[in-house]
């Protein structure tokens, strides 16, 4: 006779291998076999999750924690499926149980940016957009595809909608610039300075092209030519704080110390919270201090 075991393992295998309707179905059966398994339902609701069938998942993770109140897990998914059903709130509700019992829950400080973002309307889910109309010329839709994909640390598929929305407006700079941030992610440092030389086309910042270009060229050991890059940004705009920190960042690594302070100096005289500006500094002051005698 066949057992809950066997049907979960299966279940379990399907699921693994992406085959989430036959995962369902042998999870079907052991929620009917076994009616008070708080687990069982937590991962019949994630193969829900999975079919975007997510008000039946919203059910699943539901009787879960009717089952077991502290399932941190079941929080999770929960707040996972609200967020994709809108639910925003809700799901904020969801994710903060979890920091009350466990500050250092996995990703569960990612999940409560995203949902802030989408409710301020900085970002919307894949599932939002894929029930939007996309009849192959919004740029806009394109463009939040690929934010929320990069989000995603999908950077290839970014890549991709970006393009898109570059294809449908060849002027539209925010899609350079991700597009480009993506690139340079994944190590294509050529064509990420190619956007960023086209973005400039199309931009009145023209500080900030050249500071990530600057920076790039940093990343990839060209120092002469990103301190280059970087001087133009600085001298384009010296109120930008971050055109400094990047400046230092080259300094440091060409062993100009003294003058890397300097720079992250000012750029804490723009921004006095600028954390990584703040760190950086304190490690350069070391050896001085040192040298004067301070521990």
């Amino acid at each position: 006779m066949d057992t809950v075991e066997t049907y979960f393992k299966i279940g379990m295998e399907f699921y693994e291998n992406g085959k989430f309707q036959e995962a369902l179905d042998c999870l079907t059966v052991c929620v009917g076999l076994e009616t008070d398994n708080a687990n069982l339902f937590n991962n019949r609701g994630l193969a829900f999750y999975m079919l975007n069938q997510y008000s039946n998942a919203i059910q699943d993770f539901d009787q879960a924690l009717i089952l077991n109140s502290i399932n941190l897990r079941a929080y999770f998914n929960r707040g996972l499926a609200k967020k994709e059903s809108g639910l925003y709130q809700q799901a904020l509700e969801d994710f903060n149980i979890i920091k009350t019992y466990d500050e250092d829950f996995p990703d569960v400080d990612r999940e409560i940016q995203s949902v802030k973002k989408m409710m301020t309307g900085e970002i919307i889910s894949i599932s939002t957009l894929n029930n939007l109309t996309y009849d192959g010329n919004n740029p806009e839709l394109a463009l939040n595809r690929g934010k929320m994909l990069e989000q995603n640390n999908d950077f290839e598929g970014a890549i991709n909608e970006y393009t898109n929305a570059i294809s449908y407006q060849k002027s539209f700079v925010n899609a350079y610039l991700g597009r480009a941030k993506c690139l340079a992610i994944i190590e294509q440092y050529d064509k990420a300075i190619a956007d960023y030389e086209t973005a400039e086309k199309y931009i009145n910042d023209k500080d900030v092209i050249k500071a990530n270009i600057g920076n790039i060229y940093a990343t990839i050991n060209q120092l002469d030519i990103s301190l280059r890059y970087l001087n133009e940004a600085v001298e384009l705009n010296p109120k930008n704080s971050i055109n400094y920190y990047y400046r230092a960042q080259t300094k440091v690594k060409m062993k100009k110390n003294d003058s890397a302070l300097f720079d992250l100096t000012k750029c804490l005289e723009l921004d006095p919270v600028d954390i990584n500006a703040i760190q950086q500094r304190g490690i350069n002051e070391l050896p001085r201090r040192r040298a004067a005698g301070y521990r």
